[in-house]
């Protein structure tokens, strides 16, 4: 299982679970404080009206006690939250962060009921803010296959680093360098056969690592990449989402891109004429709206070229676990990598 604090782009994740840390730390002492009989409740968080029915001291210091092991086990249950967001890529361990955020939400909204406090207020946004952040992070990622995370490693002919902004696949090319958009909730690392053999084929790869693994959060990303390094030609290519968001860039800087590569995908604005466009896709793909495809067209360049692989899905254009609602394969990923690179490679010569 992969851990988000090692992956800087995600950054949102992980600040929700360095909250969640600080409540456990946070929660854990002032459990044990109130539980010993230290100190006396926090009346911040309780309304008027339950204040009043505590009036009597010697009850008040029972509940306090009782309260104080109740904030000692939600302490461990906030730790063991923030464990679960740092892990990531995990259904189960998505599940039980969402679901005690959510428990975390009714439970301030029901201490705010006929009061108003600054702090748990304050508290109330953190809580609804993690909830869409996990949402969207994900319970529906895919994880990559052992055989995708094998092609991160540096060989004579490739070097893999890790970038800012993702991975650089370093090949024998010196003139054409390629920046690839992931897929909506795939983990980037499941392209890295992909771009390893497009870089051993004289075409440098930028593998971008998108924000909660959703291309439009990285829409720019490619700018920054094309004002470090310098090519001759630059591509941009991505994988359904990825690949939509690729024409949107071209789209608006045309002047900084030769072409488009797109997998399973279609552009929402029209590319100048200039800009050469090829787009791949399986017979086999559910997902891919064709409808929409169709209707994309008007948007393509007039040399456009289109090349359906029999046989291919949804997924196959990477190693990842099996995509919800794509149909079955007749062939396999390695299968439809290849037609890719030597299709791209063909044009290119």
């Amino acid at each position: 299982m992969s851990w988000v604090i090692t992956e800087l782009h995600n950054m949102p994740l992980i600040l929700c679970g360095i909250f969640y840390s600080v409540l456990c730390i946070f929660s854990l002492v002032t459990g044990l404080i109130y539980a010993n009989g230290k100190k006396e409740l926090n009346p911040l968080e309780l309304s008027d009206k339950f204040m009043e029915k505590m009036s009597d001291e010697e009850k008040l210091k029972k509940f306090t006690v009782k309260m104080g092991w109740v904030t000692f086990v939600v302490g461990i249950v906030q730790g063991l939250t923030a464990l679960a967001i740092f892990k990531g890529y995990n259904i189960f361990l998505n599940w039980f962060a969402i679901g005690f955020t959510i428990f975390s939400i009714c439970s301030v909204s029901f201490k705010l009921k006929g009061k108003i406090n600054a702090f748990p207020i304050i508290k109330l946004i953190f809580y609804v803010v993690i909830l869409m952040i996990l949402l969207l992070a994900g319970v529906r990622n895919y994880s990559a296959t052992d055989e995708a995370i094998q092609y991160l490693e540096s060989s004579e002919n490739v070097k893999v680093s890790k970038i800012k902004e993702g991975y650089f696949f370093d090949g024998i090319g010196e003139e054409t360098a390629m920046i690839f958009f992931p897929g909506a909730r795939v983990q980037c690392i499941a392209y890295a056969k992909l771009m390893y053999k497009f870089a051993e084929n004289g075409v440098d790869c930028f593998l971008l690592a998108e924000p909660l693994n959703l291309a439009f959060f990285a829409v720019y990303t490619p700018e920054k990449i094309m004002q470090k390094y310098d090519y001759e030609n630059w591509y941009l290519s991505g994988h359904s989402l990825g690949g939509v968001i690729a024409s949107v860039y071209a789209s608006d800087k045309p002047e900084d891109v030769t072409g488009v590569i797109g997998l399973a995908s279609y552009p929402l604005k029209k590319l100048p004429s200039n800009i050469e466009y090829i787009v791949f896709y399986g017979s086999e793909d559910n997902i891919l709206s064709l409808e929409k495809f169709e209707e994309s067209k008007k948007y393509l360049p007039d040399a456009s070229q289109i090349y359906v692989i029999e046989g291919g899905n949804h997924s196959g254009f990477a190693n990842y676990r099996e995509q919800k609602g794509d149909g079955k394969a007749k062939i396999t990923s390695n299968e439809q990598q290849d037609f890719v690179i030597q299709k791209i490679l063909e044009y290119q010569k």
